[in-house]
């Protein structure tokens, strides 16, 4: 059986845009509201857009609603306080759609 990662989210920005260069590309990040059925089904996720996509991204802002179509990623990394290992799921985008 084939393995398909792919992703189609529709939701608010949480918060404005933030980009920032990494080596010769751009990298722009924001978070992601995404309404369930009862209100308190909100899921709020991160999503990453790099290069040409990184800077449409960038003009978003606050509020807006997008459709992500992209990737799910998990980050891991070691807690630098605890030493805990910790996770997050984030989205890499490859279309933004206003």
């Amino acid at each position: 059986m084939e393995h398909i990662n792919y992703v189609v989210l529709v939701g608010n920005l949480t918060r404005d845009p933030e980009q920032r260069p990494v080596g010769s590309s751009q990298v722009t990040k924001f978070s992601l509201a995404i309404n369930g059925i009862k209100p308190e089904d909100v899921c709020f996720l991160d999503i990453t857009c790099w290069g040409e996509l990184a800077n449409k991204a960038a003009m978003l802002q606050k509020g807006q609603q997008v459709t992500v179509v992209g990737r799910l990623k998990q980050d891991t990394w070691q807690d630098k306080m605890s030493g805990e290992q910790r996770s997050r799921m984030n989205v890499v985008a490859s279309e933004v759609c206003v």
